[in-house]
């Protein structure tokens, strides 16, 4: 039996993993064989999966098999390999399971095979009333409810980040005594995610909505944020932007992208939907610009402030 569980949401792929293993161990007990292999941190031989898997045992039981990071890190002879054994695996009592915490090429000759015969499911980052939906369950498991405004707060500070928002959820029940969490207890525990805010600013930017754009940079200004940090991170997203416009014409996958600018999968998720509103020359045009008015900012030229108010008004020309 094969399993692919796949995605940038890895919080909720990696719960299900954990669930996987909670019931694998509780109905085999001492009879339990369970193997990680992790593509991220060794090398790993076919033979070691396929040997493990045919060793004979004293006691008949289903073995568990979980790869770590197979797609980004996989030799071609392994996945050569796994191919021509495909069947045996499928048909095999035991249990793998494929673990991507990104989605692999869609020409990918492997993928393409899981998505045919395995059991596959795919965890994409939530949002709208499907990450209402999961912030309300997280609060009553940790006791507490929570209001309407509260809710819409946290989704605002902390983003799809499940991992971040699961610790604020528990913090937040903590302080109110498993009682009900108020919008004035996520002001006052949960500092707001200025990456987050600023995935709104380029979604602005990307659609070329000078009115929003201006809007949500002034939100960060009244929320404290300098405006020379301002300009650097819109600096810093349009240079990702531009990295991985560059990277997707050339046809990398996401693990790729990920590994090469040193960003969570998500995030490179987000940049890679708003980079299909540029074309690679607009994106060289914006950095370049940002560049010169960096220049300008840091010789006295020109104030921080201004110098996003003058970006903004060409971006969005």
């Amino acid at each position: 039996m094969i399993y692919l569980f796949y995605g940038l949401d890895n919080y909720r792929s990696r719960e299900k993993i954990r669930e996987l293993v909670v019931s694998y161990k509780k109905a085999h007990n001492q009879t339990a064989d369970l193997k990680i292999f992790d593509f991220d941190n060794e090398k790993v031989q076919f033979s070691a999966l396929k040997d493990s898997s045919q060793t004979m045992s004293l006691f008949k039981t289903k073995r568990l098999f979980i790869l770590e990071n197979f797609f980004g890190n996989q030799t071609e002879d392994f996945k050569e390999k796994f191919i021509e054994n495909f069947d045996f695996f499928l048909l095999s009592e035991d249990i793998l399971v494929f673990h991507e915490n990104a989605i692999p090429r869609a020409n990918d000759a492997l993928f393409k095979r899981l998505l045919a015969k395995a059991k596959c499911l795919l965890f994409e980052p939530l949002s709208g009333a499907k990450l209402d939906h999961w912030i309300e369950k997280k609060a009553q498991e940790y006791g507490c409810l929570i209001e309407a405004q509260a809710k819409k707060a946290l989704e605002l500070y902390v983003g799809s980040d499940l991992w971040r928002m699961d610790n604020e959820i528990k913090k937040a029940c903590a302080y109110c005594n498993r009682g009900q969490i108020r919008l004035e207890d996520v002001k006052l525990l949960v500092r707001p995610n200025i990456e987050s805010e600023i995935f709104k600013t380029m979604d602005c930017l990307s659609r070329r909505d000078l009115k929003a754009a201006t809007a949500s940079l002034l939100r960060h200004i009244k929320n404290g944020d300098a405006p020379q940090y301002l300009f650097y991170m819109v600096t810093n997203q349009f240079r990702s932007l531009l990295l991985i416009k560059d990277m997707q014409e050339k046809g990398e996958n996401f693990p790729a992208m990920a590994k090469t600018l040193a960003l969570p999968p998500f995030i490179v998720s987000k940049l890679a939907g708003f980079s299909g509103n540029f074309t690679l020359q607009e994106l060289k045009e914006d950095y370049n610009l940002l560049k010169k008015l960096d220049v300008d900012t840091k010789t006295g030229r020109i104030e921080p402030d201004t110098a996003l108010e003058v970006f903004l008004s060409k971006a969005c020309a």
